[in-house]
């Protein structure tokens, strides 16, 4: 759809043609790709359970433990002097996600 619009990707056609900022296109972009890979947590979306600033948290977890596995994501959130805040919010979206 973009392609026909004459956008080169999903994130412009979302900034320039819909009107988002970076940072909202961005988070919608994110929540629609976890969409696809979890397709349960649909209902959590349509009742608002679940932010998009959650989804996208929780994205970028999935995207970590994806890449570098999951005993050195283990590691890094037991250190907790590193990204403490981060860490723990993202891990919390992922509990969400999941139950």
């Amino acid at each position: 759809m973009f392609l026909d619009l004459g956008y080169q990707s999903l994130f412009e056609y979302t900034v320039k043609e819909l009107k988002y900022s970076e940072g909202q296109a961005g988070r919608r972009i994110q929540a629609m790709r976890l969409l696809k890979e979890i397709p349960e947590i649909e209902k959590k979306i349509e009742s608002v359970a679940l932010s998009l600033t959650s989804i996208s948290q929780a994205k970028a977890f999935f995207r970590e433990v994806k890449k570098s596995g999951f005993n050195k994501i283990k590691s890094s959130t037991s250190d907790l002097n590193k990204n403490k805040t981060n860490k723990m919010n993202q891990i919390k979206c992922c509990v969400i996600l999941i139950s």
